[in-house]
């Protein structure tokens, strides 16, 4: 018997990430790039006492890819200290207690921290895909409980310091911490976390300059106007497995809205109230057996939370990052996880404005209650600022 997991969420998920490397790649063609080959070593981590994959054991990884140079041809390379963008692809030997293998596409972000002519480092973030070979299966593989569907989420957080060997060859080592999930869309999902260490080389066909002085962009940035004070309103929605193996599918609804301040170009800080209305809870507990009415049944189902936020601005793009705690609202708030949570998202704001005040934005999001994801949610809204002359 072979599972077929929801896996819309995940799709729509990578086509996001998809769309931040042709964004990537629209603005920074003419700066050139680099072709990159990796090896991994690592451990699987035994993040919760549920799993029974068997962990601790050494992990073998591999990838290779394409890192594109952002050159100045926008602001915000300059603005970011040209930023790199990426495109690998993964393998990860795991056991054949843990799942066997998982081969992964990753879009990411290189984020620098250190320039220095032959010395550089950074950080990297990213969000793509992975295959899972042997997910569980309650007949064909019920011993093995870390991940419940073949396609999951992949992403990755990593330092990174590089040495330049020559104008065409690049020498580094990086720590990287690499998780695979699938946000419940179906059960078991307590997910596998990989911390690593690997060593990596890259390799620039072209000796050309990759970067143009800021002289050359400083007219188009200060031509910009920052605006500082935003407010944004938005609507998301989840399907996930509740609490039953191989059980039926559940939507979770979000919606709410906050307020924004920019410091800079580079960066927003948020505060949101956001409500959530879990159709699992409400199903499972409540309706028809255990609430005395069908309003107390919705009320229980429901969630309100208030969170703050900081986005990291790389043009169109936002790396969302949120750390919320639940109201303590009477009959609201039943069978969460725990007090607290966070979310990391990617939002990409589209490139038109409504009456210039308006950006409509879309994203995706992880939700995750301490080591353990909860949903993968799909996000719309707008955000709404007024450019200070």
């Amino acid at each position: 018997m072979i599972k077929r997991p929801d896996g819309k969420v995940l799709l729509l998920s990578a086509l996001l990430a998809w769309l931040t490397v042709q964004v990537g790649l629209a603005q920074s063609a003419t700066a050139g790039g680099y072709w990159t080959a990796a090896v991994h070593w690592g451990t699987v981590w035994r993040h919760t006492p549920k799993l029974t994959v068997q962990t601790g054991q050494p992990v073998a990884g591999y990838e290779v890819g394409y890192r594109w140079q952002t050159g100045g041809q926008r602001a915000w390379h300059v603005r970011q200290r040209f930023p790199g963008i990426r495109c690998d692809a993964l393998f990860f030997n795991l056991g054949k207690n843990t799942h066997d293998a998982a081969v992964g596409v990753l879009p990411s972000l290189d984020i620098p921290l250190l320039q220095h002519q032959k010395f550089q480092g950074w950080f990297n973030i990213g969000t793509g895909l992975a295959w899972v070979t042997q997910p569980y299966d309650f007949i064909q593989n019920p011993d093995q409980n870390a991940i419940g569907s073949h396609l999951n989420n992949l992403t990755r957080f990593g330092l990174l310091a590089e040495w330049r060997f020559n104008k065409h060859f690049t020498l580094g080592l990086t720590g990287t911490l690499t998780h695979l999930s699938n946000g419940a869309a179906a059960l078991p999902n307590y997910g596998l976390n990989l911390p690593t260490t690997a060593v990596f080389a890259r390799y620039k066909p072209k000796s050309a300059r990759t970067t143009r002085p800021t002289s050359d962009v400083q007219p188009a940035i200060e031509s910009e106007h920052l605006r500082r004070w935003s407010v944004n309103a938005f609507g998301g929605i989840a399907r996930i497995e509740y609490n039953a193996l191989n059980g039926p599918k559940y939507y979770i609804w979000q919606a709410g809205g906050g307020i924004g301040w920019q410091p800079g170009f580079n960066q927003r800080f948020g505060l949101d109230l956001e409500y959530e209305y879990n159709d699992a809870v409400y199903q499972f507990y409540y309706f028809p057996t255990t609430a005395e009415t069908e309003s107390t049944a919705r009320k229980a189902s429901s969630r309100w939370s208030i969170a703050l936020s900081d986005e990291f601005l790389f043009g169109p793009i936002a790396i969302r990052l949120q750390a919320g705690a639940y109201l303590g609202f009477p009959g609201y708030n039943l069978h969460v996880p725990d007090r607290f949570y966070s979310r990391l998202g990617l939002r990409y704001y589209m490139p038109v404005e409504i009456g210039r005040v308006a950006r409509p934005f879309v994203g995706v999001s992880l939700k995750a209650h301490y080591a353990i994801a909860e949903y993968f949610n799909l996000t719309t809204g707008v955000l709404l600022s007024r450019r200070q002359e």
